[in-house]
């Protein structure tokens, strides 16, 4: 039966990460109800670490739109740990290359 209810990914925290972006979310009303989001850093960092191409364009729309307000030094804090804890060398370039999109686009829109 479809209800025309989105999907929702609830957070159950078991890493130091996933702990300190359930005490960052944020509440927004939606249709009159409060509801816990996870903060753009925090969804930046989720998205990037996902290995999902998906996720990575997902990352990268979040980054375009929060580019002037994100707090870029607490996402690298977590991407540099999650790749040490994944093995992986890719995922801070991809931001990297992600918010440098965003900064031109910024400026272009000047």
């Amino acid at each position: 039966m479809d209800d025309g209810a989105a999907p929702m990914d609830p957070l159950r925290p078991t890493l130091a990460f996933e702990r300190d972006a359930l005490e960052r979310r944020r509440s927004v009303t939606l249709h009159g109800v409060e509801v816990p989001v996870v903060s753009p850093e925090d969804l930046v960092v989720y998205k990037l670490t996902s290995e999902r191409a998906k996720d990575e364009e997902d990352a990268g729309v979040v980054i375009r739109r929060q580019a002037g307000t994100l707090d870029v030094e607490l996402v690298l804090a977590y991407l540099r740990a999650a790749e040490r804890a994944q093995d992986r060398s890719d995922i801070v370039a991809s931001f990297d290359r992600l918010l440098a999109s965003a900064r031109r686009g910024m400026k272009a829109g000047e």
